[in-house]
């Protein structure tokens, strides 16, 4: 569902992201606390990791293989929403993105759909 609602939206959404001119700044410890409370909020960012680890782990996998693998996901989600803080805060580098936007969001949508045909195709 997620794919195809990201490839609609790549279709027909706008590209231009509005952004808000901030009037409080925010300290780097604010910003962190803050990010990670949305994200943890979020219970999307918790299905997605649970769906890839459901399409991808064979049926049996021991304990500590599933433990590996979410201290691997925590590892790159620090890292990814690290680096996507510090480069978008740049405004040219947002600019670049809003152009990119509507091709990120196919992408990401065609690889969502794959997943999911992957794990409703997978035999048990």
């Amino acid at each position: 569902m997620a794919g195809l609602r990201l490839l609609w939206l790549a279709r027909h959404r706008e590209s231009k992201i509005a952004v808000k001119e901030n009037k409080g700044a925010l300290t780097p410890m604010q910003a962190w606390q803050m990010g990670l409370a949305t994200n943890l909020a979020n219970p999307k960012s918790a299905l997605f990791v649970a769906s890839l680890f459901a399409a991808t782990m064979s049926p049996g996998e021991r304990w500590i293989h599933g433990a590996a693998g979410v201290a691997v996901m925590m590892a790159i989600s620090a890292v990814w929403y690290g680096f996507l803080a510090l480069a978008l805060s740049h405004r040219s580098a947002a600019q670049v993105y809003q152009k990119a936007r509507r091709v990120v969001d196919a992408m990401a949508g065609v690889i969502f759909i794959g997943f999911g045909a992957k794990l409703a195709f997978s035999q048990h």
